[in-house]
């Protein structure tokens, strides 16, 4: 697994476009962990399951300024318990956080009240993402050797 994604890479594995990224780097909400030369954006990981996370929060209908508050009350429940955002599996709904570090189990009336996310949904994009890319650059080099 890669340690590292530039841009590119992210817009392809999350639905985000690079103005996106840009925009949330500027307003401090999302910004990437590492500059490289002080120049280019580069995220981890941890970057992509918070930058997957605001997507999803933002189609269902949270706003940028409760998209801001979650992630900081996210950040802190998460340091207050020391885990990672990428070990456990969250419910939103508009005044709740839920985490697990195992399956969350809720009857329909509640599932119905709750935005749920689980960060391996967006590892097996990433792997995808990374296989298809390494079978086109072999596909690639293949036909050019022949």
């Amino acid at each position: 697994m890669k340690s590292y994604f530039n841009p590119k890479e992210v817009e392809q594995i999350i639905d985000v476009s690079y103005r996106q990224l840009q925009y949330w780097d500027d307003s401090n909400m999302l910004k990437p962990s590492v500059l490289w030369r002080n120049k280019f954006r580069m995220y981890t990981l941890i970057d992509l399951v918070k930058i997957d996370l605001v997507v999803g929060l933002r189609s269902y209908g949270f706003s940028i300024q409760k998209i801001r508050k979650t992630l900081l009350k996210l950040d802190e429940i998460l340091e207050n318990h020391g885990l990672s955002i990428g070990e456990v599996r969250m419910a939103f709904s508009s005044n709740n956080i839920i985490l697990s570090c195992d399956r969350i189990y809720m009857d329909e009336k509640a599932v119905a009240k709750h935005f749920f996310y689980d960060s391996n949904d967006l590892m097996n994009r990433v792997n995808v993402f990374f296989t298809q890319k390494r079978e086109a650059e072999t596909s690639h080099s293949s036909s050019e050797n022949q």
